[in-house]
């Protein structure tokens, strides 16, 4: 948000403008001690990092339907009466329900699952089934594919792999294995692709539409219940993060199974899927420099960042790297890692970042932290992640997780793998 300057009203005596709303707009004279601007500051305002973007569409009435709490009504008809007199107790009662209300609510329904209608899920891991809220890693989700050198015109249906990794400056293609688990089937299903900043909480700020694409599911029944879906669009990652870049994927159909246009958060809805991987093959060292955004999907608070290194076995996107469910991988038996963050600071307009990689790893050590709280502002901030492994051999593997917590809630994460076949 931008710093306010005291501004003078010379038609009321040079006294100071008291408006503090923030916005960039010129305070002039005819402001009257902002009477007049008031409502324009109110609709320019910058929104604060972290803060809900409202959907920019009229006020209207509320939308039909069951609400928590809400009870179904005793029915109208005595057992007793005759068939007149029920007829008539009938018509009373849908008589009452139009005069009292201008929007009569639908029949209450039962759990999603259990009812004719679709269920759309891209997963956030192999066990999921789309149960909300979800507790976990969720940004290593494997219905995410990329292949790098190919584009999408010239690609085939199916992933050429399935543990590929984008390259920068490169044409890539992308896919997505999407889900139905419901009961009914679902047609002209949208499946949205995305690339964000390598980033720890994605939202409709950071995301850039690559391509759409559309697709008929069968019900849960069906073998047609689940597909892959290509990207229709080439993408071509930027050198600035060396295609590490996070990939987002929304499938939804937006009559029978819909999801809000600013909803982004996998651990609320299972429309959305992220992949925020990267994977380094180790030659000499495995090493990586990334500026990490710390996002703007949550709000002003306490937040911290971690760095932790994860148990192969808990890592099952691990398989897709060698398309087996046994990945094979083990743990160095002498690793030298230097690993950690920095403390986050404002974004460098500039796209200017530190490097280090002339620098020995025992010297960047001490500049490093593997756990930094510190306080969310309006302002969206970068972090440096900093990881050097060396001493792999082959068919070694080491996995660091970075999340960051943010008044008690995981808001996002971005998972390295290095390893050396």
């Amino acid at each position: 948000m931008q710093q306010y300057t005291p501004l003078t009203d010379k038609r009321n005596g040079n006294k100071e403008c008291t408006c503090q709303c923030g916005c960039d707009h010129q305070h002039t004279p005819s402001c009257k001690l902002c009477e007049v601007c008031e409502e324009y500051c109110k609709k320019q305002q910058p929104y604060c990092c972290g803060d809900d973007i409202p959907l920019n569409r009229p006020n209207g009435p509320a939308p039909p339907g069951w609400v928590e709490g809400d009870k179904p009504k005793v029915s109208p008809i005595d057992p007793g009466l005759s068939g007149e007199e029920k007829f008539k107790a009938f018509d009373k009662a849908v008589f009452e329900i139009l005069r009292s209300s201008q929007n009569p609510k639908g029949p209450k329904m039962g759990k999603r699952k259990d009812e004719y209608l679709p269920l759309l899920v891209i997963r956030a891991n192999v066990g999921d089934h789309g149960a909300r809220p979800f507790n976990g890693v969720f940004w290593e989700s494997p219905d995410i594919f990329v292949a790098p050198d190919l584009a999408a015109e010239d690609a085939p249906a199916t992933p050429t792999t399935l543990g590929g990794v984008a390259k920068a400056g490169a044409p890539n293609t992308l896919w997505a294995h999407v889900w139905n688990l419901g009961r009914s089937p679902a047609y002209n299903v949208r499946v949205e692709f995305y690339w964000c900043n390598p980033s720890l909480g994605i939202n409709s700020v950071s995301a850039q539409l690559i391509g759409v694409a559309y697709t008929d599911l069968g019900d849960r029944y069906n073998a047609q219940a689940h597909k892959i879906v290509k990207c229709p669009k080439t993408w071509t990652p930027s050198f600035v993060n060396n295609g590490h870049e996070c990939l987002v994927v929304r499938v939804f159909e937006p009559l029978l199974d819909a999801i809000p246009a600013n909803q982004w958060e996998v651990t609320k809805d299972r429309h959305i899927g992220q992949r925020n991987i990267a994977v380094i093959n180790a030659t000499s060292p495995a090493h990586l420099e990334l500026m990490l955004k710390t996002g703007c999907n949550a709000a002003k608070g306490e937040a911290d960042i971690q760095v932790e290194k994860a148990n192969l076995g808990d890592v099952g996107w691990l398989a897709l790297i060698k398309g087996k469910k046994d990945h094979g991988y083990k743990d160095p038996a002498k690793p030298e890692a230097v690993t950690g963050i920095m403390y986050p600071t404002a974004i460098n307009k500039n796209g200017q970042t530190p490097s280090f990689k002339e620098v020995n790893p025992a010297a960047v050590k001490p500049l490093l932290k593997n756990g930094i709280k510190y306080e969310r502002t309006c302002e969206e901030k970068e972090c440096f992640l900093y990881m050097d492994v060396d001493n792999l051999k082959p068919g070694e593997c080491v996995v660091y997780r970075v999340k960051q917590v943010v008044n008690g809630r995981v808001t996002g994460g971005y998972t390295v793998i290095a390893k050396k076949e």
